[in-house]
């Protein structure tokens, strides 16, 4: 590992070196390694890259199912952070359950709100396609749209609003 914790095998799949990546797990290299908290499939999530999820899955299928400190698993990263290809994958192909909570009883629709890149098309997948709950609150009572609105991501408001989100629910 090097001084940001990443073994070769990271800095391959973050290079979308896949090839190399086949070839260094062929001869061994741990594709289960962790760095920090987050494994190598994560890493790929969180990079929002596609190739490397897929390079990933089929080794070890667990690998979306772990958890993160903060009770998160690949879909709640997906949804903070990757775009809806990513997510429809994860839900699709990795049969990745996409009405899960983490540790705080935040939906994915939460996390999406922080997504700011690509939190409307999130949106749109999660509540209008898989039906996910635009009202669920999570443990600070907070709906998607309360937490759209915290973190300003107004385009991501709208979006729940379309979807149905009640503009008059209270924090209580």
């Amino acid at each position: 590992m090097d001084k940001f914790l990443y073994t070769p095998l990271h800095v391959a799949l973050i290079n979308q070196n896949i090839e190399v990546a086949e070839e260094m797990v062929k001869y061994g290299a741990d594709f289960r390694v962790k760095s920090g908290h987050f494994n190598l499939l994560h890493y790929s999530v969180i990079g929002s890259d596609l190739k490397s999820v897929q390079f990933l899955h089929p080794k070890d299928p667990e690998l979306v199912k772990e958890l993160t400190l903060l009770g998160e698993n690949a879909i709640h990263l997906a949804a903070k952070h990757a775009d809806r290809e990513m997510c429809m994958f994860l839900c699709e192909e990795a049969s990745v359950n996409p009405f899960s909570s983490n540790e705080m009883n935040s939906n994915v629709l939460h996390l999406a709100a922080a997504n700011e890149k690509h939190g409307v098309e999130l949106v749109e997948y999660f509540a209008t396609e898989k039906g996910v709950d635009v009202h669920q609150r999570n443990v600070l009572l907070e709906t998607p749209l309360h937490h759209a609105l915290d973190k300003e991501n107004l385009a991501v408001a709208e979006a729940l609003l379309r979807a149905g989100a009640n503009m008059n629910v209270v924090l209580a």
